[in-house]
């Protein structure tokens, strides 16, 4: 978890959204969300990608050693799979 409290907001938030599929679609082995050849529907198949998202955007992070007050992070893809960036602000 990251020490920043911007950082480890998103963080949070990204978790929440795993957790959330995990439990949706009762993924219970060691991998995160499952492989993307597992998935049984249309409904799943968006949830799948979203929960992937927020995976890498976690992961990324993670990894952040940048203590800037300001940071852009991807959060995911809109229908025309143009990148969406939120913007955190730590006051």
């Amino acid at each position: 978890m990251p020490s920043a409290p911007a950082h480890r907001a998103m963080w949070l938030a990204n978790v929440a959204t795993v957790a959330a599929y995990r439990e949706r679609w009762n993924i219970t082995g060691n991998t995160v969300i499952g492989k993307e050849e597992c998935v049984d529907s249309i409904e799943q198949l968006g949830q799948w990608r979203r929960a992937s998202s927020a995976v890498k955007a976690a992961i990324r992070l993670s990894n952040s050693t940048v203590d800037a007050s300001e940071t852009h992070v991807h959060i995911g893809f809109d229908e025309k799979n143009t990148t969406s960036t939120l913007r955190a602000v730590e006051r």
